[in-house]
């Protein structure tokens, strides 16, 4: 039997990394979360920035924001 992956792209509206983090809480897996330099580079997301990018891999299935 093979394997299917799930590749959503969800528009949060200002709430990805509540919305990821809540996500990553009950379904487990890998949260990364980027945001953009002023150079347009993006980069890992820390606390309180604005997130560009979120992808969270959770039991074969991708999420994206």
């Amino acid at each position: 039997m093979s394997t299917m992956q799930l590749g959503p792209y969800l528009n949060l509206q200002g709430r990805a990394r509540n919305a990821m983090e809540f996500y990553q809480k009950v379904l487990g897996g890998r949260l990364e979360l980027q945001t953009i330099d002023a150079q347009g580079v993006a980069k890992a997301a820390g606390p309180g920035q604005s997130i560009m990018y979120a992808r969270l891999e959770a039991e074969g299935a991708l999420y994206f924001r």
